[in-house]
């Protein structure tokens, strides 16, 4: 187990923990993360251009910038998410802020309560179901000038806005 409380870790080499990595400082990534069971982020995490991370479960309860790589299976930001890289999960769930650039590819479900932004250029892949939802007082916000494309079904009981962005529902 890994416990960065309130200091600063800069890894740029291979860093393999076998259970879990709860980050409460300032953590930046340029080298590659493995291994994990799980990673909780609760301030500061910064995964550089060609970096990678890769952990079972992911909860993001602060700030997280991506501009390398994410491999995770189940994905929770409840925080501010910038993905300027690629994001694989098998399962994402957003209650907050998701900002992309870049790509983002979940291979079964996505459920959005938060906001999430789509740039132009960006593509999100979702191979299953995404819902976009108002649930338990929680406001659901697309909007996307990118392309997302589901799989499967797409439920939306909330807003979705954007200026040149498509849809394409299998």
């Amino acid at each position: 187990r890994l416990y960065n409380a309130l200091g600063t870790i800069s890894n740029s080499g291979t860093l393999a923990v076998t259970q879990s990595f709860y980050n409460a400082g300032i953590f930046t990534n340029s080298g590659s993360v493995g291994m994990l069971d799980s990673l909780q982020n609760e301030y500061i995490l910064i995964n550089e251009t060609g970096a990678i991370i890769n952990s079972d479960n992911f909860t993001n309860n602060d700030s997280l910038v991506n501009n390398g790589r994410l491999i995770f299976v189940n994905y929770t930001n409840n925080g501010n998410y910038y993905n300027n890289g690629i994001t694989d999960a098998s399962d994402f769930y957003n209650t907050a802020y998701t900002a992309s650039t870049d790509s983002i590819n979940i291979q079964s479900d996505m459920l959005n309560i938060g906001n999430l932004l789509i740039d132009a250029g960006a593509v999100v892949t979702i191979e299953n179901d995404l819902m976009n939802a108002d649930t338990l007082g929680f406001q659901g916000s697309i909007i996307n000038d990118g392309l997302i494309t589901v799989g499967n079904n797409f439920t939306n009981t909330s807003n979705i806005n954007g200026n040149e962005g498509s849809f394409c529902v299998a």
